[in-house]
Order: structure tokens, then sequence, then C-alpha cells
């Protein structure tokens, strides 16, 4: 009984532990948010789900994609190209 209830749960509840996947990764004890700034401009490859900080070369250029602050984009799941926040 108990086992049951625990494969619904994980059913019904796995789809929102991966919505938080990519910012716990981020928040995790011992990796440094070096330059988090929430208001930064990130553009965001709406195909792959990765943004890109202001700066580089794939900056407002990779098509579809969107310019969102950093903190709306890793609300939506989305995640640093280069594994660091933007400064």
């Amino acid at each position: 009984m108990v086992g049951a209830l625990l494969i619904i749960a994980l059913v019904v509840f796995f789809p929102v532990i991966r919505q938080w996947a990519p910012i716990a990764r981020l928040l995790a004890p011992g990796r440094a948010l070096v330059g988090n700034i929430p208001d930064a401009q990130v553009w965001v490859d709406t195909r792959t789900g990765l943004y890109y900080c202001r700066g580089t070369s794939e900056f407002g250029k990779l098509r579809p994609g969107s310019m969102l602050k950093q903190a709306d984009a890793l609300q939506r799941g989305d995640r640093p190209a280069m594994h660091n926040m933007c400064p």
C-alpha cells in the first residue's frame, strides 16, 4: 500500500520537481553564485533552454530566442550556457 502511494506521488509530482532542478543545481551548497544579478538581461535560446549573458558572441543572435531577466529565465527552468550566472 505504501509503495503504491509513493509511486503515485512520484508520478504526480515529478513534473514539478523537474522544473526546480536547474535552480536547485545552481543553489547547491559549495557552488558560488558569482555575479548573481537577477535583473541582468540574458538571451534565451528557446530551442535548448540555455541562456547567454550580455557580451558573449551568442547574445541576441541565436534564433529562436528571447530576451529576459536572469531571474525570470531561471524561474522558467532555463539554465546558463556557460554554467555561471551572469555578472
